[in-house]
């Protein structure tokens, strides 16, 4: 049985922030996945609806915050640990606000399935993240990543998404044929579920 994410991790992802931002006690844990859990790597990101289509039956979402980990790391700490952290400490964003939780969708991504790729192009848009890994003229080792859905929601080709990785791990200099072909990637799937505050407040009622 393979592990697989549920509402009930991003539902308590919101009852987890709120908690902190009112500050009262934290919630319990939600039943993990599969138990006993191996340790899984995982992403939480929060999006924010935006104004201009919150009241469309298909919203805009944008994104808020996110971050988490490639390590395979135990499910009981690492979850409530992103979650804060993907709201709070994302340097790309401000942190969360306690008023800003009416506007929010939260997703937990479990990242599975890791399989070594022949070239930097040996994945499926869509179904595939890529973790690239490569060393700069420098020595210096660089790496970067893009969750499975990121190439298929913002129209990347392979070609594109590649660079745009090279370019996030930080490397500045011209992109060369031999630096493509030194590049190890690794390729995984992952499991995610999406819950809107609203969805997850539903639940607890």
């Amino acid at each position: 049985m393979s592990l697989q994410s549920t509402p009930s991790l991003p539902r308590y992802a919101f009852a987890a922030l709120e908690a902190h931002l009112s500050n009262k006690p934290a919630p319990a844990l939600p039943p993990i996945p599969l138990n006993p859990c191996p340790p899984t790597p995982l992403f939480v990101t929060w999006e924010k609806c935006s104004s201009s289509s919150s009241s469309s039956s298909s919203p805009e979402w944008d994104l808020r915050g996110c971050i988490g980990t490639l390590s395979p790391s135990d499910l009981t700490s690492s979850l409530p640990s992103y979650v804060l952290t993907s709201a709070l400490r994302d340097s790309r964003f401000s942190p969360i606000s306690l008023s800003e939780l009416p506007d929010l969708r939260c997703s937990v991504s479990l990242l599975v399935s890791y399989e070594a790729c022949s070239d930097c192009y040996d994945w499926i848009i869509g179904t595939h993240g890529i973790i690239i890994n490569f060393q700069s003229s420098l020595c210096q080792t660089l790496s970067a990543t893009y969750l499975p859905e990121v190439a298929l929601e913002h129209n990347m080709t392979k070609e594109y998404a590649v660079e745009s990785l090279i370019r996030k791990s930080g490397y500045k200099k011209p992109i060369t044929k031999s630096l493509l072909e030194s590049i190890k990637t690794t390729r995984y799937q992952s499991s995610k579920c999406k819950v809107t505050y609203d969805e997850w407040k539903q639940t607890a009622l």
